[in-house]
C-alpha cells in the first residue's frame, strides 16, 4: 500500500516520476500525490483547508456523487457547489480557524444576502449620506465582534500584522522571497506570516504568565526532567497546550 511507504524516501530515489491516469479518473487526477509532495517540502503553516477539503470530496465517490446531485438540483455549477461544500466542511470541523481566516468576509456575504439587512442599510445610507458598501462592512464587523469577540480580536490582530508587513519593505521583500521559493501566492504568504506573528505573541504572553507562577514553574521543571528535555522546551510545550485548550 502507498500508505505504508516513506513517500519522501521513495521519490528521492527516483530520477523521474510519471503520473499516469486513465480518462475515467481525470477528475481525481493524481490522488493528491502532487499535493502530498508539495507539503513534504514546504513548512507546515502553508495550508489551504478549503482546497484540501475539495480534494477530499472528489476522492470520495459517494460524497462527490452527492455534490454532483446537489449542483443539478440547485442549478449551480459543479465547481461552485464543490467550493461551497468544502467551505462548509471546513467551518464545521474547525470553526475557530475558519473565522480567523474568513470571518469578516463570511459576515459580509451574510449581510449582502439578507434582504432585511439590505433594506435597513439602504435606508440608513440615504439618511446618513454614507456609502452603502461602508455600512455593509460596519454591520459585518458588528456581527462578527458581537458573536465571536475573541476570534474577532485575533482576526484584527492578524490584519494589523498584515498591514505592518506590507508597509515594511524589508519584511515584504523577505516574505516575497519565501512566497517565490514555495510557489505560494504573495497575499497568502503574508497572511501565514502575520498569523505566525500573532501566535508567537500569544505563546510568549502565556509563557510570561507561567513564569509568574512558582508552582507551575516547579511542575514544568519536573516534567522536563522526566521527558529529558530542556526547561525552555517544556515551558513552550505547556504554553502551546494551554493556548490550544482555552
Amino acid at each position: 500500500y502507498t500508505s505504508d511507504i516513506n513517500l519522501k524516501e521513495e521519490v528521492e530515489q527516483m530520477d523521474f516520476v510519471f503520473v499516469m491516469v486513465t480518462e475515467r479518473f481525470l477528475n481525481i487526477f493524481d490522488w493528491k500525490l502532487i499535493d502530498q509532495l508539495y507539503y513534504l517540502y514546504t513548512p507546515d503553516y502553508i495550508q489551504d483547508p478549503v482546497y484540501n477539503y475539495m480534494n477530499d470530496i472528489v476522492l470520495d465517490a459517494g460524497w462527490f456523487s452527492k455534490v454532483i446531485k446537489e449542483a443539478v438540483v440547485k442549478e449551480m455549477s459543479l465547481g461552485n457547489t464543490l467550493l461551497l461544500n468544502a467551505t462548509n466542511h471546513y467551518y464545521n470541523l474547525d470553526k475557530n480557524d475558519f473565522m480567523i481566516r474568513n470571518g469578516l468576509k463570511s459576515y459580509i456575504n451574510y449581510v449582502t444576502s439578507n434582504q432585511k439587512l439590505i433594506d435597513k442599510l439602504t435606508a440608513k445610507s440615504d439618511v446618513e449620506n454614507r456609502l452603502y458598501e461602508d455600512l455593509v462592512i460596519d454591520e459585518a464587523k458588528y456581527l462578527f465582534e458581537h458573536q465571536y469577540p475573541v476570534l474577532y480580536d485575533t482576526y484584527n490582530r492578524i490584519s494589523d500584522r498584515q498591514h505592518l508587513i506590507k508597509s515594511n519593505s524589508e519584511m515584504l521583500d523577505s516574505i516575497r522571497s519565501l512566497a517565490k521559493k514555495y510557489n505560494c501566492k504573495l497575499n497568502e504568504m503574508i497572511f501565514y506570516q502575520a498569523k505566525k506573528m500573532v501566535e508567537e505573541e500569544d505563546i510568549q504572553q502565556q509563557i510570561d504568565t507561567i513564569l509568574r507562577d512558582e508552582n507551575w514553574v516547579r511542575s514544568i521543571r519536573e516534567k522536563a526532567g522526566n521527558k529529558k528535555i530542556s526547561f525552555e522546551e517544556m515551558l513552550r510545550e505547556d504554553a502551546i497546550y494551554m493556548l490550544e485548550n482555552k
